[in-house]
């Protein structure tokens, strides 16, 4: 044998010596990090427990199935709660739990006929799909179109925007209209009702009005004075409901002139107490309007307007 592979052999045969690190022992000479100066020891991540750790690893080091995850398990996994599914790309984020966009996205009618609520707001299906009266928002939904009717520009949405009980415009519904205007409001009832007669006293008023009606055919305008019913009582038929909106002294008695004319079971009245008397408390006024409609008609509802029109009341009515 050559002296070479003598000593390569002789290296191979040679013991190893022990690796000398933070976790071996040197007999006599105490711990490498008892000394001074020696590094601190640098334990494993292996060494942490599973709550230090941070993750759901068990003793064994193993983690949960997905099963166990989602359902919880006997080894301390919290449960989800009843009824819980995961969002699924197919859900809106504005809808609820389980998926799928709110009602309200899709057109909710309210709880009166022809009344809608699209993102929160009042709203009535465009009888005339991409005209505006008033330079009020269009809404789409699948193939219909709505209004939104603001609270501010009329005085019958803001009575439904402070909780009226009861709306007496139904679908078909014949409608006589006093102080119609330039028909910010009364196009929304034509959105809902049959016919709508919109007397209107005001030329000027008149002009604006009456390219309106020519979009909403179911819109009839008058010029008239509507303390005179009889001077429009042979242009309109039977009326199921009134609605007034006019700025005179006399409101009370002009909703019975035309009560008597017309004889309609339900009207809506909204008084202005500034018209009637400006020096006068407002809730005087309205005290002594509605004592004024008492022994014809039942009051249903009161409701002041507030902050939508300030010294304003509507006056819900039935007839007794």
């Amino acid at each position: 044998m050559s002296p070479r592979k003598g000593e390569r052999r002789a290296k191979r045969d040679k013991p190893t010596k022990a690796r000398k690190g933070p976790y071996t022992s040197n007999k006599g000479k105490g711990k490498p990090w008892d000394k001074k100066g020696s590094p601190s020891p640098r334990k494993s991540s292996d060494s942490k427990s599973p709550r230090d750790r941070g993750d759901s690893r068990d003793r064994s080091g193993s983690r949960p199935s997905r099963v166990s995850r989602d359902r919880g398990d006997s080894r301390g996994q919290r449960p989800r709660p009843q009824g819980f599914r995961p969002t699924r790309p197919g859900d809106s984020p504005s809808g609820p739990r389980f998926g799928g966009k709110r009602s309200e996205d899709r057109g909710e009618k309210s709880r009166f006929q022809g009344v809608h609520r699209i993102e929160g707001k009042l709203a009535t299906k465009n009888s005339s799909p991409g005209y505006k009266v008033y330079d009020e928002k269009l809404v789409k939904r699948g193939r219909d179109e709505y209004r939104i009717w603001d609270p501010y520009r009329s005085k019958v949405a803001a009575a439904l925007a402070k909780g009226l009980k009861e709306f007496p415009v139904r679908e078909g519904s014949q409608v006589l209209y006093l102080g119609a205007s330039s028909g910010t409001t009364a196009s929304h009832i034509a959105d809902i009702a049959g016919t709508v007669w919109c007397v209107e006293f005001s030329k000027r008023m008149m002009r604006e009005l009456l390219p309106v009606c020519e979009k909403k055919e179911n819109m009839v305008p008058i010029l008239a004075d509507a303390r005179h019913p009889w001077e429009y009582a042979n242009s309109i038929g039977d009326v199921d409901v009134l609605i007034q909106d006019v700025a005179q002294p006399d409101q009370a008695g002009i909703l019975l002139n035309n009560h008597d004319t017309f004889g309609f079971p339900e009207a809506m009245l909204s008084i202005k107490a500034r018209s009637i008397n400006s020096a006068m408390d407002p809730k005087k006024v309205f005290a002594t309007e509605i004592d004024k409609l008492a022994p014809r008609f039942e009051i249903l509802q009161k409701l002041d307007l507030a902050p939508f029109e300030e010294d304003h009341v509507l006056v819900n009515l039935r007839q007794k």
